[in-house]
């Protein structure tokens, strides 16, 4: 079984996490959450599951820095050991895509990149050209996604429209799945997964007067981590 997990403080992306997986995701907000707590939350994902995939947020190296805590996808993967699968939209772009992936490689501080999938390739003549680039660098390209505008989800303002409000949701999911798993190397990406390291589940340091409080959670408000309901 799958675990999703999301970089960063997002509630509409874990909400498909869960609708894909059947199972809640998690949040790991390198920002927010110090070492300890990412690397708790992290042991009990993969001790409750056979494989843990975190989304990124934005690019692999954007996010909030200050006062030592880093809100990167690249520093949360660096801090939990985890390899990163890399996805490079080729809309736009042939061979450069191999360049923009071996910049991501190489940037002083970058985490293992344990391979490529390049997205929307418009045609097997563009495929052969993304290809040539990749022969020149030593990152493996484990899958080629042709673009189909039947994968596009609804979205509005700056971003999707919320899990709940989509519809026909798992026919879509299942369609994504077939065109996705079938161009590429499933195999290879879950041999490439890292070991997750064991780690406590830190306790609760600041716990509500009375033992209890309310959580706002609905349709107007559903940013939650769902991490803080089991204290």
């Amino acid at each position: 079984c799958v675990h999703g997990a999301k970089c960063g403080p997002d509630y509409i992306d874990p909400a498909f996490h869960e609708a894909a997986t059947g199972r809640p995701s998690i949040n790991l907000d390198g920002f927010a959450m110090d070492g300890s707590l990412l690397r708790g939350l992290a042991a009990q994902a993969a001790s409750e599951s056979d494989l843990v995939i975190a989304e990124g947020a934005m690019g692999l190296f954007d996010g909030t820095r200050a006062d030592e805590r880093f809100g990167a996808s690249a520093d949360v993967a660096r801090l939990l050991g985890w390899p990163v699968l890399l996805v490079v939209d080729a809309r736009a772009a042939a061979q450069s895509v191999a360049a923009v992936a071996h910049g991501c490689a190489t940037f002083p501080g970058a985490p293992p990149i344990a391979g490529v999938i390049v997205n929307r390739v418009a045609s097997a003549r563009h495929a052969a050209m993304v290809e040539e680039g990749f022969a020149r660098i030593g990152l493996p390209l484990l899958g080629m996604v042709r673009a189909d505008n039947a994968m596009d989800m609804p979205s509005r303002h700056l971003g999707l429209v919320q899990a709940i409000e989509t519809g026909e949701l798992d026919s879509r999911i299942a369609h994504i799945a077939e065109h996705v798993g079938s161009q590429c190397d499933l195999d290879a990406i879950v041999a490439a997964a890292g070991a997750t390291s064991n780690a406590p589940r830190r306790a609760a340091t600041v716990r509500p007067p009375g033992q209890r409080i309310a959580v706002a959670q609905d349709d107007a408000f559903s940013f939650f981590y769902p991490h803080l309901a089991q204290w």
